[in-house]
């Protein structure tokens, strides 16, 4: 074979290898264009769904659960996929405490997912502090998101209330019912002032004993 004809075989060889290369990245070019297309077609689909049960589903619940609170707001960060209700130290409940819902998807925008989070300090109780529904972008159902956030904050709801008599979260708001000798948180307890000072009791059995004769259950200094 004469130097000429090895040459052109040569060039033959690396002609191949680019064309191969260059059917090979246009390929891989191409496909990456369909997943694009596709990622987009997913996102606008997790945005309409993401947005839609924030605004008819989430914000709704927990705006539900916040009106029952004189100390609750909902705070808006600014985006369409976070809810918040923060609930701040009362005399009632002496903790600072919020409930939130954010609305996420995977890397493949292949599944939606509701972030649940709740936070309450000090911890004095046991409290369930997240979890998460998932679903498929196309399977999203409004009623099943529904049904597990209500579930989310009326279980935060059972462990919140405890705080109001709940004795390490009260202890500086524990009276002795004069009448029984029990121990009454005074937010929950019927007060009745006597003479400057106030009491609280139990229940109404043990107020109308004393306003029917304080003096048999007070020293007589304090009648």
């Amino acid at each position: 074979m004469s130097g000429t004809q090895e040459s052109s075989t040569f060039g033959q060889q690396i002609q191949q290898r680019l064309d191969v290369a260059q059917a090979t990245f246009e390929h891989q070019r191409d496909t990456m264009n369909h997943v694009m297309v596709e990622l987009e077609q997913r996102e606008a689909m997790f945005k309409e769904s993401a947005e839609s049960i924030m605004s008819s589903v989430l914000r709704p619940t927990l705006e539900e659960l916040s009106t029952r609170f004189s100390n609750a707001q909902l705070v808006d960060l600014g985006s369409p996929y976070f809810t918040k209700c923060e609930l701040s130290r009362s005399v009632q409940f002496p903790a600072t405490a919020h409930v939130a819902f954010v609305v996420t998807h995977d890397d493949s925008i292949e599944h939606l997912t509701v972030q649940y989070e709740a936070h309450l300090l000090p911890v004095f109780i046991q409290y369930e502090r997240s979890d998460m529904l998932d679903r498929q972008i196309q399977n999203v159902d409004d009623d099943v998101v529904r049904q597990w956030a209500e579930k989310k904050l009326l279980g935060f709801l059972d462990s919140y209330l405890k705080i109001e008599t709940h004795e390490q979260y009260q202890h500086y708001n524990i009276a002795i019912d004069p009448v029984c000798g029990m121990k009454v948180v005074k937010p929950r307890g019927l007060a009745h002032e006597h003479l400057g000072e106030t009491y609280y009791f139990c229940a109404q059995r043990c107020l109308d004993r004393f306003v029917q004769s304080p003096g048999d259950y007070l020293r007589s200094t304090d009648v």
